[in-house]
């Protein structure tokens, strides 16, 4: 507790001056955007937005990090007596990238493993990849239907803990899951915006918080520093792969909470 609350200190959650992530160097952006060639869209700026300056090199180190924030509430409310027992771990559906960032993240505050449902069918050198990165590893065969918030529970052995994937805390903490990126894409008054759509999250978070800002042109959040971004349309598309495809981060049987 004392170390996130050293860490946290001078964070906001609105305020562009005093950025949250990454937590330990906080900077807005916290990651850059590059201009890249594109051959047949040479009279296009394409620009990427580089996530591979995270601290395991995707955008997954932002969701980590609303996590080990939720920790901070719990352990405040057991400094008051107010939580008893055990802090829970947390369960979520990975391929990789998702169980890597909160295993790196949560290990580095000393809180609970997080668990993690992986595919049955998942390459052994991935799990043996995952498993170096302070997780817990439960296999099933994701196929077969979606699992409820219970089951995944169960299929962790996490009974009293919290699911990621689709608990009841999970679209409450989704929505600050990548706000902060959504302004940093945006501040760029794109045209178009191509997100990578594997579980959905990174797409919504972007709708949804570009559609609030269109509702209140008066009174935008302050991370919002082009406005003029409101003014016209944008094309947002999600960039999905089939099962099987050797995009694999973007492929799921089911996909129960996508919008």
């Amino acid at each position: 507790l004392a170390l996130l609350r050293w860490v946290q200190k001078g964070h906001s959650d609105f305020n562009p001056r005093r950025p949250e992530f990454p937590p330990l160097n906080p900077r807005f952006p916290a990651t850059p955007t590059k201009r890249i060639r594109v051959p047949g869209l040479e009279h296009a700026i394409v620009l990427i937005k580089d996530e591979s300056f995270n601290p395991t090199g995707t955008h997954k180190d932002r969701m980590a990090w609303e996590i080990a924030r939720m920790y901070q509430k719990m352990l405040e409310r057991k400094a008051q007596g107010k939580l008893p027992g055990e802090l829970p771990s947390v369960s979520v559906i990975s391929s990789g990238n998702t169980a890597i960032a909160l295993g790196e993240m949560l290990h580095r505050f000393s809180l609970p493993e997080p668990r993690v449902l992986v595919d049955s069918k998942i390459r052994e050198t991935d799990v043996r990849k995952i498993h170096q990165h302070h997780v817990e590893i439960f296999d099933v065969d994701l196929s077969k239907k979606p699992f409820s918030s219970d089951e995944i529970l169960r299929l962790t052995i996490n009974p009293r803990g919290i699911d990621l994937t689709r608990g009841r805390f999970e679209k409450e903490l989704t929505r600050t899951f990548y706000d902060w990126m959504t302004f940093e894409i945006l501040n760029q008054n794109p045209d178009y915006i191509i997100v990578p759509y594997g579980s959905g999250r990174l797409f919504d978070s972007l709708y949804q918080h570009y559609f609030e800002q269109l509702q209140r042109l008066k009174e935008h959040d302050p991370r919002l520093l082009k406005t003029e971004v409101l003014q016209k349309p944008i094309h947002l598309v999600g960039v999905t792969a089939p099962v099987g495809s050797i995009a694999s981060m973007l492929s799921a049987s089911f996909l129960p909470e996508s919008s």
